[in-house]
């Protein structure tokens, strides 16, 4: 997988869970920001799809995970009713 592809992939799923975004003058933010320039003037479009469907991965795997929690919650609250 392309480097900067990985560091965008990485910062997303850090948001995802919650992280706080990191410091303007840390590493962190500063290879974000270079990814993002680094893709955006390399401009490859097999390189913007794969972050695109990555990233819609990510997006499918949490609204997959929080449906399942919910359907669990509801099923121990009243079980035995359909949701």
């Amino acid at each position: 997988m392309n480097k900067h592809i990985k560091i965008l992939i990485d910062a997303i799923t850090s948001q995802l869970d919650g992280d706080p975004v990191p410091p303007a003058t840390s590493k962190a933010f500063v290879d974000v920001q270079n990814a993002i320039a680094s893709l955006q003037l390399e401009n490859k479009t097999n390189d913007l799809r794969t972050l695109g469907v990555l990233s819609m991965g990510l997006l499918i795997d949490r609204y997959r995970g929080g449906i399942a929690a919910e359907q669990t919650m509801h099923a121990f609250i009243a079980p035995g009713r359909r949701q």
